[in-house]
């Protein structure tokens, strides 16, 4: 139908609606169009008669006078007339030259929106679908835009621009509203006009509690998403929701309309485009900050996302709840928070992308078929302060300091994710990499404790999914809390892969890859694979069947620093990989130091009270370091038992980190694990049977028992290729007070069984009873060279069991 024709259709539908209520029908009769041909603000002549008309007329190109038709005599008719009616605006309404903007000026308020209503301003001449509305409304900063208040049900409003209210559009109390199509503070025209302004709301959108499922932007119908969705830029503050059930999706929240400019190019000085806060989340109850819609076909079937893009704001998103919620909780996903549409360059929002300062229960960040990019921001990606008092949090599946591509790094200048509150906090399957501190920060603030239990589970921190290096500046994940699960993540690339600082507490770690991933490839961290610098402790590095693989790290694999608890080490591959591949890490594969003055050893493989059948699960796989396999410092304590060491490039276990040191007569030395001796073997005294497999080993421990404290634990193993580092358990002896710098001799089967045809390198540790290991005994070979030809000919019976010696036994 033509501009004219139509025109000329609502003029006469509304005369009919005249005569309709002259015979005294009143205003029961079926919903009107209101076509507004005015720019002026004069009121309705007689609201409820059904004629849209201010008593006034303008000339219609075709029609010549008509009665003129305002927005706000059109509003006042359909709130008196009863229906959904309909305000569409002239093909003849006045528009600028200069800007081809039609442009209305209220000197107060509109009339609050009582009854279902659609203003539909993409009706207005020229405008183009994903441009900016031809008609806009300009107000002053004491009143409001339009209000939706009670009776409005599913009102639309589609395709205006607002500009310098209060609030743009408000809605009090309505039930489905659909805000679409519209500009909020920003406004720019397109060639040949070429203008752009910004005019800030106070509030461009504000949903409150009586409001309930209000759709701003894009929306689901018949499958699907219909609509433009709303430019939101230049205000105060973008959208603020306090109601239940809304849905905010495909909007630009702080860009324009393109989502990929966030200043304007032809003012000077430049004109920002952010709003202060983005989105103002006062109450999220059922409340959806994106959107994922399942499409069944083709089969199997695929998940379709739309987010909105908020980017330029001083903050990207605010959750400050006031209210309890009655509803679902909030979810925030398939959004651009910090960069353009694209998720490839960053437009970063000026502080955090995400800021809880107060929630009132749960919230999901991401999900795996819609994820959020929250990048590019100038404060933390995500920040959850202390006392948010939130239940639990969920963050998943989110690209966080690099692009949609999960390889473009658009860093956060602060951590990707801080937390400092929550109870419980799950970050799982996210590519986390390229922010300017640390990847994840949990934290409690001194003083607090407001933190939960937190698990990190299966993300990609420092590196992506193809093992590309996207590198933290700071650690990949850094705990200064307590009650903190770390499994299954890839972590590389960064300062440190993980860093338990001063203040964690009982942190476990398992399945990680730290500095490479399930391939093996070199994603080393610039300094330790993991660190901890805990006085605190009780932090569990590895589980049976649950170690972390920790390889190609500048320094050590691990660093254990400081901690006056018991730490344990169990099941870790340490410069190797579980597949026995060496990726060597640049210093030593293990590290403590500082740990005195606890009252606990760090444990690094199993216990004294371990039972042997456990020591298989419990064995980390040290081997191909640069230096030691294990080094402890002159003032730490480490108990080291039933590790397999091998190929490292030093010693296999390094006390006071100074070379070999020689055992002393009755172990008078300060330093290291006392400085422990290790077990001084007799090779000629010792020998393995050919026919019962059983070892037989002489040896004595030069240690007084005043030095250590008895009883000692003897571990004997059987050397890796160089013949001197500990790779496989053999079996143990219990050296007691009473035979103290004694000769002692310990028949045993081994737990591996020994070729005797083979000549075997074994080596021995101590430990004495408060968890002080020795470095490692120099080797004895088994049988002895000398009697090899004895021993082979023992086991074809031609001597008996020539090559075996029976001693005193244990």
């Amino acid at each position: 139908m033509s501009r004219p024709a139509r025109a000329r259709r609502g003029v006469l539908h509304a005369v009919a609606a005249f005569s309709i209520a002259t015979l005294g029908l009143g205003s029961t009769a079926s919903a009107l169009d209101f076509d507004v041909n005015s720019t002026s603000d004069t009121t309705d002549a007689t609201p409820g008669d059904g004629l849209c008309s201010t008593g006034g007329t303008v000339n219609d190109p075709v029609l010549g006078l008509v009665p003129e038709c305002t927005l706000r005599a059109a509003i006042q008719e359909a709130n008196a007339w009863s229906g959904r009616d309909r305000i569409t605006f002239t093909s003849t309404l006045p528009f600028n030259g200069l800007t081809g903007v039609a442009f209305i000026m209220p000197g107060s308020g509109y009339p609050t929106i009582v009854d279902e209503l659609e203003i539909d301003g993409t009706t207005a001449a020229s405008w183009v679908s994903g441009g900016y509305p031809k008609v806009q409304l300009r107000g002053q900063a004491f009143f409001d835009g339009l209000r939706l208040g009670t009776g409005s049900g599913s009102s639309t409003i589609k395709g205006l621009a607002f500009q310098g209210f209060d609030t743009g559009i408000r809605l009090e109390s309505s039930d489905g509203a659909w805000i679409d199509a519209c500009a909020f503070g920003h406004f720019s025209s397109p060639p040949p006009f070429g203008s752009e302004s910004v005019v800030a709301n106070t509030r461009g959108i504000d949903v409150r509690a009586g409001a309930t499922g209000t759709r701003i932007g894009r929306r689901t119908q018949a499958g699907g998403f219909v609509g433009e969705g709303n430019v939101v830029s230049g205000n105060v503050y973008g959208i603020r929701n306090e109601g239940p059930a809304t849905r905010i999706v495909g909007n630009f929240v702080g860009t324009d309309r393109s989502g990929e400019r966030i200043r304007t190019a032809t003012t000077i000085p430049l004109v920002d485009l952010g709003n202060v806060y983005g989105i103002e989340v006062v109450n999220g109850s059922d409340l959806e900050i994106g959107d994922v819609l399942f499409e069944p076909l083709p089969a199997p079937g695929s998940f379709v996302a739309e987010g909105n893009v908020i980017s330029g704001n001083a903050t990207g998103v605010w959750l400050h709840e006031s209210a309890a919620r009655t509803g679902a909780d909030p979810v925030i996903r398939a959004n651009r928070i910090g960069t353009d549409d694209d998720g490839e360059t960053a437009l970063g929002n000026t502080t955090a992308g995400i800021l809880f300062s107060s929630a009132n229960g749960d919230v999901t960040i991401g999900g795996l078929f819609a994820p959020n990019v929250i990048s590019g921001n100038a404060g933390n990606g995500i920040d959850i302060q202390r006392g948010s008092t939130l239940g639990g949090v969920s963050i998943t599946s989110n690209r966080i300091g690099v692009g949609l591509d999960e390889l473009t790094p658009i860093p956060n200048t602060g951590n990707g994710i801080a937390v400092e509150d929550g109870d419980p906090v799950t970050i799982s399957l996210n590519v986390i990499g390229a922010n300017e501190l640390d990847g994840i920060l949990v934290q409690d603030p001194p003083g607090f404790d407001d933190v939960g239990h937190v698990e990190i589970l299966d993300n990609w921190i420092g590196v992506n999914k193809d093992s590309a290096r996207i590198g933290n500046v700071g650690a990949g994940v850094r705990v200064e809390h307590f009650d903190v699960l770390i499994d299954g993540n890839r972590i590389g690339a960064n300062d440190y892969g993980i860093e338990l600082g001063e203040a964690s507490e009982d942190v476990v770690v398992t399945s990680n890859w730290l500095g490479t991933d399930g391939t093996g490839a070199d994603l080393g961290n610039a300094q330790a694979g993991l660190r901890s610098q805990s006085p605190l402790g009780g932090h569990v590095i590895g589980l049976v069947g649950q170690g972390n693989v920790v390889g190609w790290n500048g320094t050590n694999g691990i660093t254990m620093n400081n901690s006056s608890t018991v730490n344990e080490l169990i099941g870790n591959f340490v410069g190797v990989s579980d597949t026995n591949q060496p990726m060597p890490n640049g210093r030593h594969g293990i590290s403590v130091r500082d740990n005195y003055g606890g009252s606990t050893p760090v444990v690094i493989g199993s216990r004294l009270v371990t039972p042997a059948a456990d020591f298989e699960g419990r064995e980390n796989r040290i081997g191909y370091n640069v230096e030691d396999a294990i080094s402890v410092s002159p003032d730490a304590w480490a108990l080291i038992r039933a590790n397999r060491m091998r190929l490292n490039g030093d010693l296999a276990i390094d006390l006071d980190n100074d070379g070999a040191t020689p055992n002393d007569v009755g172990d008078l030395d300060l330093g290291a694990n006392w400085l422990q001796n290790s077990p001084e073997m007799d090779a000629a005294a010792s020998a393995l049977d050919p026919v019962t497999g059983e070892l037989e080993i002489e040896y004595r421990v030069r240690s007084n028992t005043t030095e250590s404290n008895y009883d000692l634990t003897i571990d004997f193993y059987l050397a890796d290729a160089t013949g001197l580092q500990p790779d496989r358990y053999l079996g143990s002896d219990v050296y007691i007070a009473a035979d103290a710098n004694l000769q002692r001799t310990v028949q045993f089967p081994p737990v591996v069984a020994l070729d005797p045809f083979e000549l075997h390198s074994i080596v021995a540790t101590a430990t004495d009873a408060s968890g002080h290991t020795s470095e490692v005994g120099a080797p004895i070979v088994v049988p002895e060279p000398g009697l090899a030809a004895s021993i082979v000919l023992g086991a074809l019976g031609l001597f008996g069991a020539a090559g075996t010696r029976r001693r005193r036994s244990a």
